[in-house]
């Protein structure tokens, strides 16, 4: 005999909100930071204002890969509990 699968479709739903949350607040917490940051790093000049230019550079590409891969996952999620549904309703329409 196979294996069995059980599937939640609510679980794989709200991991997908979840992750899509988390994303929003890791751009939120970003955004926070540099507000925070700003009064700071504008009284820097010449090499240290050019060094922090490059890293905040740096960090803005990677917070942006961040978010990407988040809600690239929390896409996955939602159309893996969308697959999901679509074949329990289509296994269950062959017994109709």
């Amino acid at each position: 005999m196979g294996g069995a699968i059980k599937v939640s479709f609510s679980t794989i739903v709200n991991a997908s909100e979840e992750v899509t949350n988390a994303g929003n607040q890791t751009e939120e917490i970003q955004n926070n930071l540099k507000t925070r940051l700003a009064p700071i790093v504008s009284s820097w000049e010449g090499q240290a204002q050019a060094n922090w230019q490059d890293v905040q550079a740096r960090w803005d590409t990677s917070a942006q890969q961040l978010r990407e891969a988040i809600a690239a996952i929390g896409s996955a999620l939602a159309a893996a509990a969308e697959n999901y549904q679509a074949g329990e309703a289509a296994n269950a329409a062959r017994f109709s």
